[in-house]
């Protein structure tokens, strides 16, 4: 996936949006419904290459400035991705998870509790799901099975994106403003906010349970399947 061009790496990434979206849906009857945004929140982290395709795919972005611009979303920098975490893991060293906020504001991108770029959203917002209502118990309820499945996705997405970088999705949204950022993207070679951001990293091997491993390894036999044929 790495020698894929700029539109082949967007192809594989719908893809891969559209192969987790059919699991996930088929898990479980979940709570989930038109409207319901409690997990909606500003605290969301995403790659470049997500951001790129929510941009092309949702002409609503672009009337999104005014409220990405606001500096109520003081988020701190990102300090690991998916995959450095995964590296660390693999090779039994220690680290700390990153500082995040005890509670995430509205996310921006709602209007009247819906999200404008919902068809093209980043992975994780995709991954919340839950098999109760949210504003019931404080957080979302999911089987483990899904949660080694999301970390499976986190690693694929930014292994895709290894020209990108990884942090909050309000912090990298703003620069699509810029055409020029949008063309360097484009071309592998925009310059990205190293205060606040991550470069994404090679999968170093996926992190799964003993127990989920011949579900998941089967599902990712389907997704390679897809993806030799783009």
């Amino acid at each position: 996936m790495t020698d894929y061009s700029f539109d082949k790496k967007m192809r594989a990434l719908e893809t891969i949006y559209r192969w987790y979206d059919e699991i996930a849906w088929s898990l479980n009857s979940w709570a989930c419904e038109v409207g319901c945004s409690t997990c909606c929140t500003s605290l969301v982290i995403s790659t470049t290459l997500e951001i790129a395709y929510a941009w092309e795919s949702s002409p609503a972005l672009q009337e999104k400035q005014s409220a990405l611009a606001s500096n109520e979303f003081s988020l701190p920098p990102l300090t690991l991705t998916t995959n450095e975490r995964a590296s660390l893991c693999i090779e039994k060293k220690a680290f700390e998870e990153d500082p995040m906020p005890s509670l995430g504001l509205p996310c921006p991108l709602l209007a009247d509790e819906r999200c404008v770029c919902y068809e093209a959203r980043p992975l994780m917002c995709r991954m919340m799901f839950s098999s109760t209502r949210c504003e019931r118990t404080g957080q979302a309820e999911m089987p483990p099975l899904l949660l080694s499945l999301n970390t499976v996705c986190l690693q694929l997405v930014e292994h895709l994106d290894q020209r990108g970088c990884s942090g909050y999705m309000l912090h990298l949204l703003p620069r699509f403003f810029d055409p020029n950022f949008v063309e360097a993207c484009k071309a592998g070679s925009a310059q990205f906010d190293t205060a606040r951001t991550r470069p994404n990293r090679p999968n170093p091997g996926f992190l799964l349970p003993p127990e989920d491993r011949k579900q998941i390894q089967s599902w990712l036999q389907n997704l390679h399947e897809r993806l030799r044929h783009l």
